[in-house]
């Protein structure tokens, strides 16, 4: 292995993925908003992409959250 291992803190890149994607879902549900006042029926698709966005912005958060397990605390469970 390289050096550069312990320089990547995974745990602050998943944070902030999670949180740019849950930013990402309000501003798409301001352009479903625009689509239903203009009566587009392109409103469904934002409405999938919010899904979409919430729930892997939500599960990269919760991930981030997680404590970090090592190896002897792996060990210790076996």
């Amino acid at each position: 292995m390289n050096g550069y291992a312990g320089i990547l803190n995974n745990k602050m890149i998943a944070k902030v993925l999670g949180v740019l994607l849950l930013v990402e879902a309000l501003f798409f549900v301001l352009c479903a908003l625009v689509s239903i006042i203009y009566n587009e029926s392109d409103y469904i698709y934002f409405i999938y992409s919010i899904l979409i966005n919430i729930t892997v912005g939500g599960f990269f958060c919760y991930s981030a959250r997680m404590p970090t397990l090592r190896l002897p605390d792996v060990m210790d469970i076996l």
